[in-house]
């Protein structure tokens, strides 16, 4: 038996052990295929403003980034971002939606959105920062 420690490791590594976990995975999951969404906003000139990205898997969407440009914020287009993904994503069969935020981002804004906060991992990733998970079931 050989053991290698790697830093900064090639894909073909990540690759080879996200392919045997998906495996393994496939014996409790009811398949592997997910499929990703984004919600784009333009500005009145056509200019990128923000957006949300996620990934749906069977009935949940995971949000894995979202940002608006710090002009557009407390503008209520976060709010209809989200409002918009959640109504095409039910129609998808997704009826919960999870995210994490750190403290120094959006905590506050997602439980106005109906998010409840489902744990968190204290001092991560740096001392002073928590990451914070959060979930919100849409139907």
């Amino acid at each position: 038996m050989q053991m290698e420690f790697i830093i900064d490791p090639p894909e073909s590594v990540r690759s080879a052990i996200l392919s045997g976990l998906r495996s393994y995975n496939l014996q409790f999951f009811p398949h592997d295929e997910s499929k990703t969404i984004a919600c784009v906003v333009k500005d009145d000139q056509g200019e990128f403003s923000g957006g949300l990205f996620g990934e749906i898997y069977t009935n949940t969407l995971f949000v894995e980034y979202f940002w608006l440009d710090e002009s557009k914020r407390k503008s209520g287009l976060g709010t209809q971002v989200f409002q918009r993904v959640e109504d095409e994503v039910k129609q998808l069969g997704v009826t919960d939606i999870c995210l994490d935020t750190f403290t120094f981002q959006a905590r506050e804004f997602y439980l106005k959105l109906g998010f409840s906060e489902v744990g968190r991992f204290s001092g991560f990733p740096m001392a002073g920062v928590d990451k914070i998970f959060l979930q919100k079931q849409i139907s």
